[in-house]
């Protein structure tokens, strides 16, 4: 039992994580996640991105998930973003989007 939670808490490299533990760390990598392109949007004025202009923004952050793309798609199920093609997602949470929609009305 003691290696078996050993394992669980050891990362490729052999170091000892604990934010390894699962469940309540995926919500809380989807929250900074999202704060970070919020941010970025905010910054670029746009709402719209390529899945490599997220996993770059996933590496500068150093998001800690096991898939990029199983996020994404999550993400995308959770309503946060919307598939608007081959590759490319639209920010939802973001409130550049929020204004931007307010501001077609």
């Amino acid at each position: 039992m003691k290696e078996s939670l050993y394992d669980k808490f050891v990362d490729e490299h052999g170091v000892v994580d604990f934010g390894r533990s699962g469940g309540m760390s995926q919500q809380k990598e989807a929250r900074r996640f999202l704060s970070a392109l919020d941010k970025q949007s905010e910054l670029q004025q746009k709402d719209c991105y390529s899945v490599s202009e997220m996993y770059s923004l996933a590496d500068r952050i150093g998001l800690r998930v096991p898939d990029i793309d199983t996020f994404l798609e999550n993400l995308n199920t959770a309503g946060y973003l919307l598939k608007k093609g081959p590759k490319t997602y639209q920010v939802l949470s973001s409130s550049y989007s929020r204004s931007q929609s307010s501001r077609s009305r």
